[in-house]
């Protein structure tokens, strides 16, 4: 039987960021959920617009078993709560 893939999702695309997303992509055993990052100039020609998220808001309808901050500490004092409770929708700990 196949183990089920992760959703991972990634907050912050600089050099860390896009490292992570290309082992994402990479991994069988992972599915990129979404990426996001403050500026959207850092995908062009790099990440397929369906893993991007606009509105970080929204983190919830892309259903992530995983969210990966890479980005600058204040995304974590913003939205740190709201990943959270991504992870209690989900059931999951």
């Amino acid at each position: 039987m196949a183990s089920e893939q992760r959703r991972v999702g990634v907050v912050g695309y600089g050099k860390l960021g896009e490292f992570l997303v290309t082992k994402v992509l990479e991994d069988s055993s992972l599915e990129l959920a979404f990426v996001w990052n403050r500026s959207k100039e850092a995908f062009t020609g790099k990440v397929d617009s369906k893993y991007i998220l606009d509105d970080l808001s929204k983190v919830s309808e892309r259903s992530p078993d995983i969210i990966i901050e890479v980005a600058h500490p204040c995304i974590s004092k913003d939205y740190g709560k709201l990943f959270l409770e991504v992870r209690k929708q989900l059931n999951t700990c």
